[in-house]
């Protein structure tokens, strides 16, 4: 086995220096400038309040529990593993075991010490046969984790206690993203989270309310709809941070200019805001910083349905919707079109084989006949031969791209085909219950907000998927193919990327002709700050790299 030994950077002290002249001498003083108690960071969409980080679902709720909770390593910014509470780790050679070690004096925000017996507790929760987040696929390859969720054994064999710093998990295969999922799973406190059943800690609000956490913030305060206030962790082991409070306050991206120039905002989210908007904002003094999204804007189909049973309705779909349009017109092209779910940053990604879809509404009715739609009554409305009219709905968040432009073209452009579209426009966790936890929907829109592994077994392996009601199936288009499941987990057990390449390709082939989702874009997450925020600089995966140095100085 060899020892990778993990070095915590600290972050350095600005100091400006004034020199002067004093009785033929010359002196160097130092002038502190004044620093803002908070930092106020936008939000287009409220936190949906799931603060435990292993049953969370949502990117919004996973930023704020990302600065309240630590792993045991985590991303630098060259997404490198680093010490977070583990000091060192020791992997095998065949990388089928890693030993842990944590650092010694951590302590939960309450004071509490954080143990080993945390993180364990931690893993056992996922593995629990009642958990029912989506965190289970990270640890499946534990030796027994699947015979205790199971309810068959009372151990996991593969979770061991070496002594009071030291954890080992041990693989029953060679599993390649084994480091970075073990090793970044936020760790909850057992003292807390002992004391409610796995199956409901997404119900405990109070627990969440009053969060404890090892990260560099603490609760202060959450208004749902409104804000969440942080405050500084006096315990963060990381050493202090800079600002006393962060705040992530819901505001509506109408008004977002608005908010930033009157200072009720910090940092906000104007990728959808249009150029001449933009150049506004810098004319105004604000920084423009750009970086990849980790995500891909794209409208999911229920197999489920009967309508979408048949792959050329599917096709038809994506044939029928002017992607270039979209892209324009939601984010002013700032971003790529995607022909399948799967970041073109990514190094797996395939360079070719993939069918583009281009805009073609002929095709898109040709399909569609084939598959045995037509306007029979002349109303312009399809029909299948039992007179079934084509009628679905589109259900989506308010958020303004997907509100204002994104649904509208797809709704257009497949009346155009002969399908009616209806837009239901919900409030984000209402979005989340009914499409992701009760399967009840025709079509939807959002963002699939992909891992640093890029590992997508959770989202498209037939056991991800489910029909039971309040059962959360990340699946969620209930997609199931048993070629793609083979490859799924063959390209789990490849550490030569070379050959992981081959398996990916052709999982993305099946699912680019398959179909399930009309993938729309990746776009590029651009952030406008106020010129006196500090150490501001976030990058693909990481939005809130190195939190605990940020800070603003007062004018």
């Amino acid at each position: 086995m060899f020892k990778k030994s993990l070095i915590t950077i600290l972050g350095m002290i600005l100091l400006v220096f004034t020199a002067c002249e004093k009785s033929g001498k010359q002196e160097t003083k130092v002038k502190e400038n004044k620093r803002k108690e908070s930092i106020i960071y936008s939000l287009n969409a409220s936190p949906t309040g799931i603060f435990n980080p292993t049953v969370s679902n949502t990117v919004i709720d996973g930023n704020i529990n990302g600065v309240v909770y630590q792993s045991m390593l985590k991303f630098d910014k060259n997404l490198n593993l680093i010490s977070d509470l583990a000091s060192s780790y020791e992997i095998s050679k065949d990388g089928k075991t890693i030993v842990f070690e944590i650092k010694d004096n951590l302590k939960w925000s309450d004071g509490e010490n954080l143990t080993v017996d945390d993180i364990i507790f931690t893993f056992y929760s996922i593995a629990s046969p009642s958990y029912i987040g989506p965190s289970f696929g990270d640890i499946e390859k534990v030796r027994g984790a699947a015979e205790y969720k199971a309810g068959k054994v009372s151990t996991v064999e593969g979770i061991e206690k070496l002594d009071n710093n030291k954890v080992k998990f041990t693989l029953m295969e060679t599993f390649a993203p084994a480091l970075s999922k073990i090793g970044t799973e936020l760790i909850i406190p057992k003292h807390i989270w002992e004391k409610f059943p796995v199956n409901m800690w997404r119900n405990q609000t109070e627990a969440m309310k009053n969060l404890v956490g090892s990260g560099p913030y603490k609760m202060n305060e959450f208004k749902p709809g409104q804000y969440v206030k942080l405050e500084r962790n006096e315990y963060y082991s990381g050493g202090k941070a800079k600002t006393k409070y962060l705040i992530f306050k819901e505001v509506n991206l109408d008004s977002i200019e608005v908010e930033l120039k009157n200072g009720s905002v910090d940092i906000a989210d104007i990728s959808t805001l249009k150029g001449i908007e933009i150049e506004d904002l810098k004319e105004n003094g604000f920084n423009i910083y750009s970086y990849g999204l980790n995500g891909i804007e794209y409208m999911g189909l229920n197999l489920r349905r009967d309508k979408f049973k048949d792959k050329r309705v599917r096709q038809a779909i994506a044939y029928g919707l002017e992607r270039e349009m979209i892209l324009d017109r939601s984010i002013d092209g700032k971003g790529n079109i995607v022909d399948v779910a799967i970041l073109p940053s990514m190094k797996f990604f395939p360079k070719d084989g993939l069918n583009p879809y281009k805009y073609n509404s002929s095709k898109a009715e040709e399909l569609l006949k084939e598959a045995g739609w037509e306007d029979r009554d002349g109303d312009g409305v399809l029909e299948n031969e039992k007179g079934e009219k084509f009628e679905i709905s589109l259900k989506l968040a308010n958020r303004q791209n997907q509100v204002n432009y994104i649904a509208p073209i797809v709704q257009n452009n497949l009346k155009n085909i002969g399908i009616k579209v209806n837009i239901e426009v919900l409030d984000f966790s209402a979005v989340m219950e009914q499409v992701v936890g009760n399967h009840d929907f025709d079509m939807y829109l959002m963002v699939n907000m992909l891992p640093v592994d890029g590992d997508p077994k959770p989202y498209w392996h037939s056991s991800a998927s489910t029909d039971e009601k309040g059962v959360y199936g990340w699946n969620i288009s209930a997609f199931e193919n048993k070629r793609v499941d083979e490859l799924l987990e063959e390209g789990l057990r490849e550490n030569d990327d070379n050959k992981r390449s081959v398996i990916y390709r052709e999982f993305a082939q099946i699912l680019n002709d398959e179909c399930p989702w009309v993938t729309f874009y990746n776009g590029n997450t651009v952030k406008a700050y106020s010129s006196n925020l500090k150490n501001f600089t976030p990058v693909t995966f990481l939005n809130m790299l190195d939190v605990e140095k940020w800070y603003v100085e007062e004018e």
